[in-house]
């Protein structure tokens, strides 16, 4: 909450002493910390999402991931600020790849749901409040949208590709029987026939 305080703060510049010199350095070490890992088995995994626990009890959780995400967009705006663009970069693409996975990975495909929370054993059904937490936050809304195809797009996809199997059809009736023979062994396998060996 720290990082958000700051970045809606008024007034603060560039030539903030403090931001940059005191309290810059010490969030940026508690990211890293949580980064790397720190007590009670609070870490992230490969893919940036943040889990608490160990072993049967760890837990990555809606809510918590979704603040999550907020602390990396905030530290990369105070990164600007202070003029440590590369941090800042750093933490905003880190920010970007949570948001895809956690849509990939809280986001039930079957339901549409938001999974409470991710165990070791898979995702945990159910209401709790990390959910709630979770759609509270600006972006997380944004992060449920179905990004998969529409069923208009998907007909639209097959009629055309049986639109172009016909005219494949009808343009190998065209051909001789050598021809058709050349042309489907060298153009339409996927590992095409040498001219040598035809």
């Amino acid at each position: 909450h720290l990082a958000a305080l700051l970045v809606r703060r008024r007034g603060f510049a560039p030539d903030d002493a403090a931001l940059r010199e005191r309290i810059w350095p010490r969030l940026e070490q508690m990211m890293q910390s949580l980064r790397q890992g720190s007590r009670h088995g609070v870490h992230c995994d490969r893919d940036g999402v943040l889990w608490c626990g160990e072993g049967e009890a760890a837990r990555a959780r809606a809510g918590l991931n979704a603040l999550w995400h907020d602390a990396l967009v905030n530290l990369a705006q105070i990164g600007k600020v202070v003029g440590r663009r590369e941090n800042a970069a750093f933490y905003m693409a880190w920010a970007c790849e949570l948001q895809r996975r956690f849509s990939e990975r809280f986001r039930d495909p079957h339901t549409g749901a938001l999974y409470s929370a991710l165990s070791p054993e898979g995702p945990v059904r159910g209401a709790s409040p990390d959910q709630w937490l979770a759609l509270s936050l600006p972006v997380t809304g944004y992060w449920l949208v179905d990004t998969a195809d529409s069923q208009e797009t998907e007909l639209a996809e097959r009629e055309e590709m049986g639109g172009r199997k016909s005219l494949l059809a009808n343009a190998l009736k065209t051909l001789n029987d050598r021809e058709r023979h050349i042309l489907i062994e060298r153009r339409l396998k996927e590992e095409p026939t040498t001219l040598e060996d035809l």
